[in-house]
């Protein structure tokens, strides 16, 4: 009886706490669009879901021949200019015993990634 008790007891906490979580984060929906080719994903578009669907962030893939990503740019909306500003950049590198990770920001006045 009393594990019985214990057991619906953790149960119910749960159930408010996840209730708790959904309510917390209901004010920013987020709507993501995937665009593939074949089985690719090479383009990944997140809209702000506030009432209506704003343009947020896209992601650009590049995939070498064997199906690994070596390239993901972040690109950001610009209200002002209506249309998709770079932001920032990694790039992937295989070797035998891992993968490097490059990582380079978007510098607006040279209009080129930096390190």
């Amino acid at each position: 009886m009393k594990t019985t008790f214990v057991k619906s007891a953790a149960l119910v906490i749960l159930l408010l706490v996840g209730a708790m979580n959904t309510n917390l984060f209901a004010g920013e929906k987020y709507v993501v669009n995937y665009e593939t080719e074949g089985d690719r994903v090479t383009s990944k578009i997140v809209y702000i879901n506030d009432g209506t669907l704003r343009q947020h962030m896209r992601y650009n893939y590049k995939y070498n021949d064997e199906g690994k990503v070596i390239e993901k740019e972040t690109l950001k909306w610009n209200n002002k200019k209506s249309e998709w500003s770079p932001y920032y950049r990694h790039t992937y590198s295989y070797m035998a015993e891992g993968y490097v990770i490059e990582y380079a920001a978007w510098n607006p006045k040279t209009k080129a990634y930096v390190d």
